[in-house]
């Protein structure tokens, strides 16, 4: 038996494990630090209830913020975290690198969220944790951004931004619930995965069991929710060179902040749509054209994908990630999308705006939603 199919089956196997919903709160003062978006706007932390079958109770940690009321153009900015992350990833520490305060400073409001699954948010046991009960949840707090109920004014212009899976997740949302959005901006998704990369990250040691852990393991006893492991993150997520201070190793914040669950069962679910089939060891598969979700996208999306994404870019299969080979490979997939653009920061890995050029992206980033949605 291969070591994935040890990592993955088992916890796939024990994911019914009772998970201790406090498990998360792992370095609660770090974790409760409010930001100091100072001049740029004011911040707000939510614990918002939404509906989920089979899931009662359930809430999602929310970060609202937004900008001084002459500064607004009137946009929501609504961030979905990659894998094995949580809010922080987009508002770090050292703020020079924190997408909520470009996007203020942009004008944007910003609604920042904590998967079902992950982070502040309700951890469900590790088995229950589904695409469709992601959506479902994010769906419960778009409803009341747009009713007015969440923040005390209805906003009638969202953008999706996600990363990776938090990027995929709005495939299947826009499926579901049409309309919700208005544009969608996609970091680190691309529908052909490496599978060298898989390889290595279901090998065994690059994610693995909370229950594994010298963290996580503490306060966590559901072993079907993995973790990357203390000094993973570095090849998992970044072109290592270029990457931000204090991101990836030598610091609490890698261990503290910047790392977070994924539920195992969520995982197996979700990679066959960016061409990786898991089981019984990972391998390369095409994805259909006509019958992927990412066809229901119909808004103007961009796509960012960076020069040297360890998931999707070079390694022996040698895939090229430029504007060029990206836009031919994927438009196809995105024959809905009224607008599809492509960017490609050079010198930067998955997390796009963790890299020492994070700045320069989330600045074009800003500037394509001004131009595409603000001001059509």
């Amino acid at each position: 038996m291969t070591r994935t199919t040890l990592l993955l089956g088992a916890v796939y196997l024990i994911g019914t494990t009772a998970c201790d919903p406090e498990g998360l709160a792992i370095g609660s003062d770090d974790q409760a630090a409010s930001k100091a978006h100072g001049a740029n706007g004011h911040c707000e932390d939510f614990d918002v209830p939404v509906d989920v079958d089979a899931v009662p109770g359930a809430q999602m940690f929310v970060e609202y913020c937004a900008p001084p009321e002459a500064q607004s153009n009137g946009t929501v900015i609504f961030m979905v975290h990659t894998t094995n992350h949580n809010h922080h990833g987009w508002d770090p520490p050292n703020q020079r690198y924190s997408q909520v305060a470009s996007a203020l400073r942009s004008g944007f409001s910003v609604v920042n969220v904590d998967r079902l699954g992950a982070g502040q948010s309700t951890l469900p046991p590790s088995n229950l944790v589904t695409i469709d009960r992601v959506i479902t949840a994010i769906h419960g707090v778009v409803a009341k951004l747009r009713d007015g109920s969440l923040t005390g004014t209805a906003h009638d212009s969202i953008v999706w931004l996600g990363s990776s899976f938090g990027a995929m997740y709005s495939w299947q949302y826009d499926g579901k619930y049409p309309g919700d959005f208005d544009g969608f901006v996609l970091n680190g998704l691309h529908h052909r995965a490496k599978v060298s990369f898989a390889q290595f990250a279901l090998g065994g040691q690059a994610i693995i069991s909370v229950c594994a852990d010298p963290v996580f393991g503490q306060t966590m006893s559901d072993c079907g929710y993995l973790v990357d492991a203390i000094g993973f993150k570095g090849p998992l997520y970044y072109d290592e060179p270029n990457a931000a201070p204090g991101m990836i190793s030598g610091s609490n914040w890698e261990t503290r902040l910047l790392r977070d669950v994924v539920s195992a069962n969520l995982l197996v679910e979700s990679v066959p749509y960016i061409g990786i089939m898991p089981f019984p060891q990972p391998q390369a598969i095409p994805v259909d054209v006509a019958t992927s979700p990412s066809q229901n996208i119909s808004k103007p999306t961009l796509l960012v994908i960076g020069e040297n994404d360890p998931i999707f870019c070079g390694g022996p299969e040698g895939y090229v990630c430029d504007e060029p080979a990206i836009l031919a490979h994927e438009a196809p997939y995105y024959s809905n999308a009224p607008v599809l653009d492509v960017f490609v920061p050079q010198d930067t890995g998955h997390v796009i705006n963790l890299h020492r050029n994070g700045p320069s992206s989330m600045d074009f980033q800003n500037e394509w939603v001004l131009d595409n949605i603000v001001n059509q």
